[in-house]
């Protein structure tokens, strides 16, 4: 009877654990459904590796153009799915395998993944699966457009991505999915756009981003608009595209740096056309500025990439030598001037050569100092964020300790004097005064107690607590306002200790420091974030310079980042300061029935 018992609860413990892990999983999704990567990759590093965690990692790796980790992951999750044989994992593995050549740019690549995994999908039922590769493959047709650049050759292929996308729009109007309906109506008109029929492919843009209105996510309703600004641009509808292109831009500043970056690419075009030639060329600077930052980027991601060029460099600069040695022993043969034309052609080789070389190591130099600088400052958040938590941790254990253990003693001590006064027939000043000392030994440490951690905030929540130290802070030498506006009553229990934190050292740097007569905080919840304003009519501080004279502000900067949040600081000397705070809300997690 006992081992049947136990069974039963070891099956439950499992079930549970599965449930859990299961829960973990669709958070995930739906985080990198809703482009919230960090966050949904976080998620995912808590759970165990299996096809479809792996592809998720794949994919947001891609979204980072860190191309090593992604196809580490892919072949892992490939692996894990062929030995367990899951079709559908293996089918979306495959799909990934084929985003990861197609970002790259290898057009061959990226249709052989895609063609292999829609051929599975279709021989093992997964109809949705093969309508989302159908789709995949009409994007690998117009990027070959794009890549190859063959007008003769541009037709057939619009066609085809027509051919294709008119079959997944099918069924998926009729099994609707907004996404990838906005998908198909992008292709469609992208194939419209090659084949000069602005009409149908301004019709299809509209289209397309009707179905975004469905859906919440702005970098895929971002590229859509930019591939209708570029219609309008071909169209000469400069005044629109220009309105367009400037809305994307918005879109790439928040959510991909790639697409804003693109946008003001074409955006110089819109401006020259204008003949607003001052707009045109400061956007192509900041085009090409941030052309470069992006290729750094893909470098730093890809080391083999560049060793691989430099490995070529190293040939092509034997290739030259060795010709240059030819050269030379032509040159003795020929006439003075063909010997001095030869020479000159030599040195601009080698000047050339040095100074591309020299560029070379210049970047990877500062590829590596940019690297060193990031882990140190990660090392230095990372301490800063341990030290708070294992002070927030000595605070509540001294003022437990105060609470439960040393006012429990000191209470019960002037229980058994009263009791003693109430014996005793005779009046007796020391134990009068014994009694008054421990009374207010007792309110001392119920004051201390409350001081390390607000009681108001556990019991009651952040409103409540705050009106409470906006009530402690105000006086006549600095009067606060506060307006609080929260869609939910309570958080997370450490979430709410570590935002009141924050608040009370901005409040303490405000006090200490601003010499400012009226301050206010502003905190607020909208779309799943907290927004916190705190600011004064204070001296302000020069941002750049005071800064980093002491721990304070970075102290919250950095608390604040590792809630996954971010810090903006607004202050001029003599002007006050304002400091706004935004993050992802954090709530008390409910419990699996």
């Amino acid at each position: 009877m006992f081992m049947r018992w136990g069974l039963v609860v070891l099956l439950l413990m499992f079930w549970v654990g599965v449930s859990a892990q299961e829960n973990q999983l669709d958070t995930a999704i739906e985080l990198f459904e809703s482009e919230r990567y960090d966050s949904a990759f976080s998620v995912l590093e808590e759970l165990p590796d299996d096809a479809t965690s792996l592809r998720y990692k794949a994919l947001i790796h891609l979204k980072r153009f860190d191309y090593r980790n992604a196809l580490e992951h892919i072949q892992k999750g490939l692996t894990i799915a062929d030995s367990l044989q899951l079709v559908q994992e293996k089918v979306e593995l495959l799909e990934a395998f084929g985003t990861f050549y197609k970002e790259q740019e290898d057009i061959d690549n990226a249709m052989r993944q895609y063609t292999l995994a829609k051929t599975i999908a279709n021989d093992a039922g997964l109809e949705r699966n093969a309508q989302i590769l159908n789709l995949k493959i009409s994007a690998v047709y117009l990027s070959k457009i794009n890549v190859e650049l063959d007008k003769e050759k541009e037709p057939l292929l619009a066609d085809t991505v027509l051919l294709l996308s008119d079959e997944s729009k099918a069924y998926f109007e009729e099994n609707v999915d907004h996404s990838l309906l906005a998908d198909i109506y992008n292709a469609q008109a992208a194939a419209y756009l090659i084949k000069g029929d602005y009409e149908k492919a301004d019709s299809f843009f509209g289209q397309c981003i009707y179905e975004h209105q469905f859906i919440d996510k702005p970098t895929k309703y971002g590229w859509a608009l930019y591939n209708w600004a570029t219609s309008n641009l071909f169209q000469e509808k400069y005044r629109l595209s220009e309105q367009q292109f400037k809305e994307v831009i918005k879109i790439g500043e928040e959510h991909d740096k790639k697409l804003r970056t693109a946008a003001k690419h074409n955006l110089t075009f819109v401006y020259y056309y204008e003949d607003n030639h001052k707009a045109a060329l400061e956007t192509y600077f900041d085009y090409v500025y941030e052309k470069d930052s992006l290729d750094q980027v893909a470098k730093n991601a890809d080391l083999e990439r560049f060793e691989a060029d430099m490995n070529n460099q190293i040939l092509e600069k034997e290739r030259i030598n060795a010709k240059a040695d030819a050269l030379e022993s032509s040159l003795k043969a020929k006439k003075l001037q063909t010997w001095l034309i030869g020479i000159s052609g030599l040195l601009l080789a080698a000047v050339f050569s040095f100074v591309f070389l020299n560029q070379r190591a210049r970047f990877r130099r500062k590829d590596l100092e940019f690297q060193l600088r990031q882990q140190a400052q990660a090392t230095e958040i990372r301490a800063i964020n341990a030290m708070i938590d294992g002070r927030e941790k000595e605070r509540h254990s001294i003022a437990a300790t105060l609470h439960d253990s040393v006012a429990s003693m000191l209470a019960s001590a002037s229980m058994h004097l009263q009791a003693f006064k109430l014996k005793s027939s005779e009046t007796n000043t020391s134990l009068s005064k014994t009694q008054t000392i421990i009374q207010d030994v007792t309110t001392k440490v119920r004051n201390l107690s409350h001081s390390l951690v607000s009681p108001v905030l556990l019991r009651f929540g952040l409103e409540k607590a705050i009106e409470g130290l906006c009530d402690r802070v105000n006086s006549e030498q600095l009067l606060v306002e506060h307006s609080i506006h929260l869609e939910n009553d309570r958080f997370e229990r450490d979430f709410e200790g570590k935002i009141f934190g924050i608040i009370e050292e901005l409040f303490n740097n405000i006090i200490k420091h601003s010499q400012a007569s009226q301050a206010s905080i502003s905190l607020s919840e909208k779309e799943g974030y907290l927004l916190l304003n705190v600011k004064d009519n204070g001296i302000g501080f020069v941002k750049e310079k005071d800064l980093g004279d002491g721990l304070g502000l970075f102290q919250i900067s950095a608390r604040v980042k590792s809630l996954g949040g971010e810090t903006d600081i607004l202050t001029t000397p003599q002007l006050g300061t304002s400091i706004n705070i935004k993050v992802p809300v954090q709530m008390v997690p409910e419990l699996v029935s």
